[in-house]
């Protein structure tokens, strides 16, 4: 009798978070500042869940080398450290604006800051058939992987919604996905008239544009965000100026959750979002957990 030896089975990746090889299959001008990229490929049929404010690493190429050094076992960012910078892919993190299972398709909103970092350079050039790598959430993880700031408050609490072009992608992901019935305000900055994207919302939910317009980053925001919060928050509203609260490190990005109240999600430039929680919490008397601030970039 002849006793055909078969290879064992791979190990299947059960990691909370892996990484997804394929291609991007299209590429769309959002606006002025904004494109949309999208990625697919077999190896994305286990990418997710994907909920509100999903965070995910983009692996960018290095140019002659693409992807063909980056590690993917379960060392990967102890191997990805020690290899030297002229190997190391560059990793940048943004928000999964939607995802879609049949046929799988990741979309990544970009904001267009010229070609001076790494990821802006490569997001003016970037084609369709480019390989792509994304670390994000695993669909075969049996537990929650993670990676979500946003948590729906109870019903009846108002929600703010607050933050630069940087977090339009959140934001409008937040909002096509929270309950029906939710109200409050999305307050979202952006520096040109033609970055303000058409948005799906509840009908409760009133979302304000401001054009910087050549304005500094923040300034417009920073301008008008005190009332709109006393508005749908309550108390009186204060000036505000671009400063830490007391109790933070200026150097340090600002990172926290919101755990109970009124519920405030803010992020973007660490300095504008520093400045719009003392608003919150000194100024208005919002407790500090029911606050979720995050710092995306700054200046």
């Amino acid at each position: 009798m002849t006793v055909i030896e078969t290879a064992p089975a791979a190990p299947v990746d059960t990691r909370p978070y892996t990484s997804f090889l394929g291609s991007v299959s299209r590429v769309v001008e959002l606006s002025s500042s904004m494109i949309r990229i999208t990625c697919t490929g077999p190896e994305f049929e286990n990418f997710g869940p994907s909920r509100y404010d999903q965070r995910i690493k983009l692996i960018l190429p290095v140019p002659g080398r693409g992807f063909a050094d980056f590690p993917t076992g379960a060392d990967w960012y102890e191997q990805w450290r020690l290899q030297p910078p002229e190997q190391q892919n560059p990793i940048r993190t943004y928000t999964v604006r939607a995802f879609r299972s049949d046929p799988a398709e990741l979309d990544i909103d970009l904001v267009r800051h010229g070609i001076n970092g790494p990821a802006s350079a490569w997001a003016s050039q970037v084609a369709e058939g480019d390989p792509v790598a994304v670390l994000g959430p695993n669909r075969r993880y049996d537990g929650d992987p993670g990676g979500v700031e946003f948590v729906p408050p109870p019903a009846g609490t108002p929600m703010l919604l607050a933050g630069d072009e940087t977090a339009l992608p959140a934001i409008a992901a937040i909002l096509e996905q929270v309950p029906h019935d939710v109200r409050g305000k999305a307050i979202i900055e952006v520096p040109h008239a033609d970055d303000r994207l058409e948005l799906i919302k509840p009908g409760g939910v009133r979302v304000e544009w401001l054009v910087r317009d050549g304005a500094p980053v923040g300034r417009p925001m920073i301008d008008c965000f005190a009332d709109h919060a006393a508005e749908l928050f309550g108390g009186q509203a204060g000036s505000g100026t671009v400063v830490a609260t007391d109790d933070e490190d200026p150097d340090v990005e600002p990172w926290d959750v919101a755990e109970q109240g009124n519920y405030a999600w803010i992020a973007g430039e660490a300095a504008m979002i520093r400045t719009l929680r003392r608003m919150l919490v000194n100024d208005l008397g919002v407790p500090k957990a029911s606050v979720a601030f995050m710092g995306y970039w700054r200046l």
